[in-house]
């Protein structure tokens, strides 16, 4: 039973997220934001197929300086005031790995990425939080993480939706924010 329900509830997941258009206007006028790397569930797994915080972390960064997003973090963000600092627009890329406990070898993943922003009620404008605005399809999957071969394989197919994760932020983003 649970063999089944375990990937049924991940199709239903990626059915419900919707579709990223590229003229959204939540993205539009956005000016700078502060990238990070999530592994949500399943660090330890991620790292036991090699995938690398810190590696994943710098593609992030590389593919929004690409696109002309600017980036917000480290030095430059510590000097900011605490309140300002609370209220910068974050772009999540969320990494789960799940280990299936009756078949050690077998896991699932996941890739999203999302974008929690600053947002006020309009019929409270004192009331200010930061929601979740935009998110990608996310895209899951499932593999057989032994032998070494197939924890490369593994590495290689989701740093693949890593990488089509940020390419679908970054055409909305640059569709939002054209200058035609």
């Amino acid at each position: 039973m649970t063999r089944w329900l375990i990937p049924l509830l991940l199709t239903l997941t990626v059915a419900s997220t919707g579709t990223a258009d590229s003229r959204q206007p939540e993205l539009s006028g956005l000016t700078r934001i502060v990238p990070k790397v999530l592994f949500s569930v399943g660090k330890d797994e991620a790292r036991r197929i090699g995938l690398d915080e810190g590696t994943i972390q710098g593609v992030l960064d590389v593919k929004l300086r690409q696109a002309g997003v600017r980036t917000v973090q480290g030095v430059e963000a510590a000097k900011l005031p605490e309140e300002a600092r609370w209220y910068l627009p974050q772009l999540t890329l969320d990494v789960r790995v799940y280990r299936v406990e009756s078949e050690p070898r077998f896991y699932l993943w996941g890739v999203q990425l999302y974008l929690h922003d600053d947002v006020r009620l309009t019929r409270n404008s004192r009331t200010r939080l930061m929601a979740q605005t935009w998110i990608s399809r996310g895209v899951y999957g499932t593999l057989r993480a032994e032998p070494a071969e197939a924890q490369e394989a593994a590495r290689t197919e989701i740093n693949a939706s890593i990488r089509d994760q940020l390419d679908e932020f970054t055409r909305a983003y640059l569709g939002a924010n054209s200058t035609r």
